[in-house]
């Protein structure tokens, strides 16, 4: 796994700060600022170092949990007239999400759709779960949804290990000047 590939932004960010409040230290003679400097590494490389070693756990736990349990996703209703609401669902079963992290599922939907697709589960063991959101529009075309990515971040949201790729489906609307159906196929 690549560290560029498991640090967040918000990793780096903090990566960043804490070398500049160091150099600015040393520039500046300030030992409190070096201070902070110090702890805001240790602090980065302690989490990366963490989940550096719990990754391979976290993998194997959550396809483990799949063989038990599931991912699913869903459109609701699966056929929709234009300019009509559509709910996309995510239901999960028998998944654990160890403590110290998050399962987040996200999906980059059509810029069109004008939705953002991201769901948050907390830690805990649950047996289901259900998370859903409305589409905003739902305009004539051909929309591909998915892959959803799901993986895990630390709660301070430095890293993140990415789990699976999954979900894909199709819409379809008509092309007619009519009102026009859109057709999800899971």
């Amino acid at each position: 796994m690549c560290s560029s590939d498991l640090v967040t932004p918000r990793g780096w960010a903090v990566l960043a700060a804490g070398l500049l409040f160091i150099v600015c230290a040393l520039g500046l003679k300030w030992a409190d600022l070096s201070f902070v400097g110090v702890l805001s590494l240790l602090l980065f490389y302690c989490v990366l170092g963490a989940t550096s070693f719990v990754s391979t756990f976290l993998v194997a736990a959550f396809e483990s949990n799949l063989k038990r349990g599931s991912v699913q996703r869903q459109m609701v209703p699966a056929v929709v007239l234009a300019g009509e609401g559509a709910e996309e669902r995510f239901t999960f079963r028998k998944i654990f999400v160890p403590p110290g992290y998050f399962l987040l599922v996200d999906d980059p939907l059509p810029a069109r759709l004008a939705t953002l697709s991201r769901y948050v589960v907390g830690a805990g063991a649950r047996t289901e779960l259900s998370l859903g959101g409305r589409l905003r529009r739902t305009p004539r075309g051909l929309y591909r949804l998915g892959p959803a990515e799901i993986y895990f971040q630390d709660l301070l949201g430095f890293t993140r290990v990415a789990l699976a790729s999954v979900a894909r489906s199709e819409e379809h609307t008509s092309e007619l000047q009519s009102p026009c159906n859109l057709v999800c196929r899971l």
